[in-house]
């Protein structure tokens, strides 16, 4: 495997294998400012901010932080809090459906499938948190912990971004820099209990994107920045703008795993990548991809799929690791998937049983698949014009 080196001027080094030669491929981050812009993708140049590392002008739905990721790269992160007496662990606001979901549903549910013992679909479940009607305004993972209405629950959670690392298991999280990338799932986004004017709005809302017609909708993400050493946030109004035919669908979904390469820019006008100058190089976007991203969602479809029942507003979430050196290393002596990425669904709290699988959720299923297996295609294609 070819070795990368980020140098302290802002340079990116490729050192051939077997040759103790290294070449730039990639320059300082100004001199790629066009890259997300009118090169890649035109639609995407309205859109995508303007910095050092990422395209043209700067929306109000992308920001830069110093700050580790969020615990959900788009979804609602002020239900959820860190449990002060354990960071592997969060604490989540929610309804008593989706306790129930984890306390006896989802048992019920993997009987279903080819192996009933294969929970690493869902996070883990630890139990729920005492709810005080008149609590004095402690912390998560306290007693008097949150002001909650009669219908809603504390719910302990696995922190899937500070899973334990199975090479360091001192440590809480196998990964030093995690790409998080959240993605909705299903054609509905409403359950029987809705209210007529929520299930109009849920209706509407669909229709306006790729919900109703391909099963998904790019809510958000974080990723890791090489250069600039910090998190560039992509808010869930970018998923918004996708035209709902799927007109572009393909390539903001592969905004979402930018790659590095300098090489083939001058010929991104014929390919579907997106570039950065602080994301991954190509050959290393194209390992994670084929060897572990889409093995571990493949056994997640294939396990999910048969499920009787109806879900609405879940997500899958997505966590690979975003530091180029920390991947390079794992990618050469794999001890566990997991230190390298990991798929998990997420956001169980519209869920009933059925007589059948959800179809909503199966399309999403398939588009999911699709867009990953072209995503390694351009991949493979990228990957062959840099050797």
């Amino acid at each position: 495997m070819d070795e990368f080196i980020l140098t302290s001027n802002g340079q990116i080094h490729q050192f051939l294998r077997g040759s103790s030669e290294r070449f730039p491929v990639g320059g300082r981050a100004s001199a790629y400012l066009r890259c997300l812009g009118d090169i890649v993708h035109p639609w995407l140049a309205k859109s995508v901010s303007a910095t050092s590392s990422f395209a043209t002008s700067r929306p109000g739905h992308m920001e830069h932080s110093w700050r580790m990721p969020s615990l959900q790269a788009g979804g609602h992160p002020g239900g959820i809090q860190s449990d002060l007496n354990d960071k592997g662990k969060i604490v989540k606001v929610t309804n008593q459906q989706e306790a129930a979901f984890y306390q006896s549903f989802a048992d019920r549910l993997d009987q279903e499938s080819r192996d009933p013992t294969w929970k690493g679909w869902r996070p883990k479940f630890y139990g729920c948190l005492p709810i005080h009607p008149h609590p004095s305004g402690g912390q998560a993972g306290q007693e008097q912990s949150y002001q909650q209405p009669n219908d809603r629950v504390s719910i302990v959670l696995e922190n899937l971004i500070m899973r334990k690392s199975s090479e360091r298991t001192e440590t809480l999280s196998g990964l030093i820099h995690p790409n998080i990338i959240d993605i909705k799932l299903g054609q509905q986004l409403y359950d029987n209990k809705a209210s007529p004017d929520k299930v109009k709005r849920m209706k509407k809302a669909a229709h306006e994107t790729t919900t109703a017609k391909f099963g998904i909708r790019l809510t958000g993400a974080q990723l890791w920045d090489n250069i600039k050493q910090e998190y560039l946030t992509i808010s869930k109004e970018f998923g918004k703008r996708v035209d709902p035919n799927g007109s572009g669908l393909e390539q903001a979904f592969n905004s979402f795993f930018p790659v590095l390469d300098a090489s083939i820019v001058p010929n991104t006008r014929k390919s579907q990548l997106t570039y950065s100058i602080g994301a991954l190089p190509v050959v290393l976007m194209q390992q994670v991809i084929k060897q572990h991203l889409i093995p571990q969602i493949t056994r997640l479809i294939e396990h999910v799929s048969p499920f009787k029942w109806r879900i609405y507003g879940s997500s899958i979430l997505v966590i690979f690791e975003g530091d180029i050196e920390a991947l390079q290393s794992k990618l050469q002596s794999p001890k566990n998937t997991s230190d390298i990425c990991t798929v998990t669904m997420i956001d169980f709290a519209h869920t009933a049983p059925a007589g059948d699988p959800d179809p909503g959720l199966l399309r999403g299923f398939e588009t999911l698949l699709y867009l990953f297996q072209q995503l390694s295609h351009e991949l493979a294609s990228a990957a062959g014009s840099v050797k």
